[in-house]
């Protein structure tokens, strides 16, 4: 059995396992740090925070839902994708699963985000 997943397109591997293995040497090349988590029931997380003009801007984190003990569940391991606008006076989040979603397509989609409420929402 070989593993594609759109995640990151070049990673192929024979098990979950693996999969995860190199998902995780990727993810942490890339500048994400990893965490546990508990928040509804992810298996663990990564995140990383972006910069714009050297200030903290937003920060995305990648959820990852580990369904390999439910045997009836189609999908063994799931993603989500959320992106944080770092603001003192509101919060703004954007959420997505999306399992066919590359990491490229959505980091793009997080900085649009960012620059779409920069120009409505402008705390100073």
């Amino acid at each position: 059995m070989k593993i594609a997943n759109n995640l990151i397109e070049s990673v192929e591997a024979q098990n979950w396992d693996e999969w995860l293995k190199e998902i995780n040497t990727i993810l942490k090349d890339k500048g994400y740090t990893k965490g546990h988590t508990i928040n509804n029931g992810e298996a663990f997380s990564y995140s990383k925070t972006f910069y714009v003009e050297n200030n903290k801007a937003y920060v995305i984190i990648l959820y990852f839902f580990d369904w390999r003990y439910m045997p009836d569940f189609n999908i063994p391991i799931s993603t989500q994708y959320e992106t944080y606008i770092l603001s003192n006076d509101a919060h703004f989040r954007m959420s997505i699963s999306a399992d066919d979603m590359s990491l490229i397509t959505y980091e793009e989609k997080a900085k649009q985000f960012f620059e779409m409420l920069k120009e409505y929402h402008n705390p100073e």
